[in-house]
Order: structure tokens, then sequence, then C-alpha cells
């Protein structure tokens, strides 16, 4: 190794597309958080209701420990618990409605 660092937020937007196409929901989030570019693809792709492949599926539910800005997700591939935070309001102001098919 020549000790360069690799700027992975320049690639392209089609092949980071297809890299995330991929990727497995809680990697997917997770995707999001590495730098603007990469916010920038998932949340294109998220408005346009662009549906990744087949996932495994997870369980979303509404926990006391996460609080009321915040539910409780379940992986069922990594067989792991995620707290996911959620902006305003309060869940026990939202409506929620699951797809067995995204």
């Amino acid at each position: 190794m020549d000790g360069s660092v690799t700027d992975w937020s320049g690639l392209p937007d089609d092949i980071l597309s297809l890299v995330f196409d991929l990727l497995e929901c809680i990697d997917l989030l997770r995707s999001a958080a590495v730098c603007s570019a990469w916010r920038k693809v998932f949340s294109d792709a998220r408005n346009l209701n662009v549906c990744p492949r087949r996932q495994t599926p997870c369980l979303l539910y509404c926990t006391e420990a996460a609080g009321a800005s915040a539910v409780g997700m379940y992986s069922l591939l990594e067989r792991r618990e995620y707290t996911i935070p959620l902006p305003d309001p309060p869940i026990s102001n939202r409506t929620w409605i699951g797809s067995s098919h995204g």
C-alpha cells in the first residue's frame, strides 16, 4: 500500500445506486450516514420510492425503552435489535402501515 486515501464520496451516483441495491435495509440506512453525497443518493432513491431487491424482513416496533421519538427494529438477518430515532411528531401521533413487499 502506498498510504493514499480514496475519496469514496466521489463515486458516481449511478454506481452508488447499484451498490445500494445490493444492501440489506440496515446497511442501506447506515450508508446514508457516510457523507452528504451518499445521503443525497439515498434520499433521491427513497423519494422516488425506489425499492431495493427483496430484503430479509425486519420487525419494526414501539417500545417504552426507545421512547416516544424512536422505534425499535429487529434484524432477522443479524439477529440484533436497533433503536432508530425519528423526527417529530412523537410516534404516538403517527399512523403506521406495513407490507411484506416493501
